[in-house]
């Protein structure tokens, strides 16, 4: 769990970078959130390395999987970001271009 949260955050500038349209803001949010997991869960681990292994766990792997599921989501859906679709023309445009190039092409016959 631990190792995921790291590798996550260490690669996260590289998949930003191929991934130009991945907002700083939604890169942003998702390292604190990493972070935080990542502060929480190690409160959690020293927590319990100072109880007994008769006392009751601080923590259950329950609590693990409720506060992991949200990073994990958003890790998912941040990096499976699509690149936005290209503006098709608009058919004014479209009609512009082809007079622009009927011209062009009666100027050349013309020679």
């Amino acid at each position: 769990m631990v190792e995921n949260l790291k590798r996550w955050s260490d690669t996260l500038d590289d998949v930003t970078a191929s991934k130009p349209w991945i907002l700083e803001q939604e890169k942003k949010d998702l390292l604190e959130k990493i972070a935080d997991m990542n502060k929480w869960l190690e409160g959690k681990i020293k927590e319990q390395a100072s109880k007994k292994l008769s006392e009751e766990a601080v923590f259950t792997s329950k609590d693990v999987e409720s506060r992991f599921k949200p990073v994990q989501k958003l890790h998912k859906k941040t990096i499976s970001k699509k690149a936005p679709k290209e503006k098709k023309p608009d058919k004014e445009e479209k009609k512009e271009d082809t007079k622009d190039e009927k011209k062009s092409e009666d100027k050349k016959e013309e020679d």
